[in-house]
């Protein structure tokens, strides 16, 4: 039987995976010791930088929508868009697996930042 700790870090392997990082990065960051708390946390900015990146990829969308007959400029303009919000969605993620591959002292004040 699994733990919620467990189904919490599954999650986060999941979220990681669907992000583009490799099983290498995920191995190295699962292999941590951390908390429970700590997985949440970094679920939960994970979620949050997906959301970021689909809200601007929604608005870019209503924008070409919005015009009479797009042109194919207008399909590159969004298709930019959308690749930079995709590349910021996972920078972001790279950044959090960077924080978790810190030392103890440094994750906790990293946590505790991210989470004011």
């Amino acid at each position: 039987m699994y733990s919620e700790a467990d189904l919490a870090k599954l999650d986060l392997i999941v979220a990681m995976r669907q992000a583009g990082i490799s099983l290498a990065e995920i191995g190295r960051t699962v292999a941590k010791d951390l908390s429970l708390t700590e997985v949440l946390s970094l679920r939960l900015q994970a979620i949050e930088a997906e959301i970021s990146a689909a809200q601007r990829t929604a608005e870019a969308l209503r924008s070409v929508l919005k015009l009479n007959n797009p042109t194919p400029q207008d399909l590159r303009e969004l298709w930019t868009v959308t690749h930079q919000s995709q590349q910021h969605f996972r920078s972001t993620i790279r950044s959090f697996l960077t924080s978790v591959t810190e030392e103890p002292t440094s994750r906790a004040l990293c946590v505790s930042r991210s989470l004011r």
